[in-house]
């Protein structure tokens, strides 16, 4: 899944994430969705303890 994510992210399609792709720049866009996730889920904690 992580492929899929980085090719819409960066408007590719998945065979040119997979063919110009180096597995240390997938670790990199793995950590890149973990800390967007973790912010998002963050401010979704936070709105919901306002209601």
């Amino acid at each position: 899944m992580l492929q899929f994510g980085v090719a819409k992210e960066l408007g590719m399609s998945l065979s040119e994430v997979r063919a110009t792709m180096t597995p240390e720049e997938l670790i990199g866009w793995s950590a890149y969705f973990t800390v967007i996730n973790e912010e998002q889920q963050k401010e979704m904690d936070k709105a919901r303890r306002r209601r």
